[in-house]
């Protein structure tokens, strides 16, 4: 091989990895990274045992033990629920459903001004519960018009909570373009001061940093401060979720369990032991799941959301068990790159035609194949951008090689018509 012909392929090469780097830098690259990913997911199935999490359904069982009940009057219901959890040696109660009413305030929105004095103290038992400590609420603030209107819990249970603001956690998690959840952060910035219009209680602050349940959750459940998600700056970076599995994977008790007269039994209480207890809601038509990489459709596998309470369970997960899940860095990820790319170089400029489409395929299923691997220790490799690389090293390289035969034609022809003419 010529001089000129290793400048040339080193050439293409350099270009071809600094235009790759820049495009998956830059995001460009993203979407073939995440289905990569998801189907990295998919084919993989339950990575990790939830051995934190516990999630607490609130599900067609728990409905049906109590059909009477509107769920504005489900107070008494989740005060037996912590009581029992408490008991049973759960670290933590984070209940992830919406609290913005009294049963007192919802008659009042049938127009019913003269409410029964049994009514006055019907949620007594849920105040002193959450009074108890150790218990969250959710709270997911809505960006408006230059505003940030906050859909708090009802000014009655925000009372009985020992941190007030501080026991709330935020349910706002990361999306990606295709809107599902990939990736999180432990907290967001608090507001220094309420915005005109907003519903903040007189001389109470929104915390700073404002953690989000999954996070709050797991510093309420004990001394993890110094775990890495929770130290500054880390809490604002955006990080993968180490999902542990498809959805179902965190174990589950209905409320129905909870509140049975009876009580638990001894397997549910050694369950219950030392996990954060997520209560959602479950039930068909609850509307709080959301799309995560196991709701990618690819061959028989998933096509299935997630519950926003698995959500938070996994997030918690990810959080205390950290280094489960990471990118490779952009450098590393380059390094890793370049002898496929010189690879793909070599081969099509010294192959035959038939050779050269086994070199590329060789090299994609490779490259898929080494982000599979590097997924399965834990790391999110970029695929898409070795993949275009390998595209383009392919696309310059042939393209070189036909202007060289074209010109070594074009040489043949001209010493044959000289040929002729003398």
């Amino acid at each position: 091989m010529d001089k000129r012909r290793v400048l040339s392929l080193t050439a293409v090469v350099c270009l071809t990895l600094a235009a790759t780097l820049a495009g998956t830098g830059l995001g460009l690259l993203g979407n073939l990274d995440r289905w990569c990913w998801d189907v990295h997911h998919l084919l993989t199935g339950k990575r990790h045992e939830p051995s934190s999490t516990l999630i607490v359904a609130l599900d067609a069982e728990a409905l049906a033990a109590f059909p009477d009940t509107p769920l504005a009057f489900f107070g008494p219901h989740y005060a037996l629920a912590i009581e029992r959890l408490r008991e049973a040696g759960a670290a933590c109660t984070a209940l992830d459903v919406h609290l913005g009413i009294t049963p007192e305030q919802w008659l009042r929105t049938l127009g019913t001004d003269q409410v029964p004095d049994a009514l006055l103290d019907y949620d007594q038992t849920f105040d002193q519960a959450l009074a108890g400590g150790r218990v969250l609420l959710a709270v997911r603030p809505v960006r408006g018009r230059g505003e940030l209107p906050v859909p708090f819990p009802a000014r009655e249970y925000m009372d009985a909570l020992p941190g007030k603001l501080a026991s709330l956690g935020l349910t706002n998690l990361l999306r990606d373009p295709d809107n599902a959840v990939r990736r999180m952060v432990a907290a967001h910035e608090g507001l220094r001061a309420a915005p005109e219009g907003q519903p903040l209680p007189p001389g109470w602050e929104t915390p700073h940093p404002w953690w989000t349940l999954a996070a709050l959750a797991v510093r309420t459940a004990g001394n993890h401060e110094n775990l890495p998600a929770l130290r500054a700056p880390n809490w604002s970076e955006p990080a993968p979720v180490a999902w542990c599995g498809p959805p179902g994977t965190v174990p589950r008790l209905s409320l129905a369990a909870l509140t049975r007269p009876r009580g638990l039994t001894p397997e549910e209480k050694r369950l219950v032991a030392g996990r954060i207890a997520f209560v959602g809601a479950e039930f068909e038509g609850a509307g709080d799941r959301l799309p995560t990489p196991y709701s990618r459709n690819f061959l028989w596998l998933g096509h299935r959301d997630m519950t926003g309470a698995e959500i938070h369970a996994n997030i918690a997960e990810t959080i205390l068990h950290p280094g489960r899940m990471a990118f490779v860095p952009l450098w590393a990820a380059g390094l890793c790159w370049l002898p496929f790319l010189t690879a793909g170089a070599m081969a099509c400029d010294r192959a035959g035609a038939l050779g050269r489409k086994g070199v590329r395929a060789g090299l994609v299923v490779a490259a898929w194949g080494l982000g599979f691997a590097l997924f399965l220790c834990g790391w999110l490799f970029p695929v898409a951008g070795l993949v275009t690389g390998l595209g383009m090293v392919f696309t310059s390289v042939s393209g070189m090689r036909m202007t060289r035969a074209e010109r070594a034609a074009a040489s043949t022809s001209a010493k044959g018509k000289g040929g002729r003419t003398s």
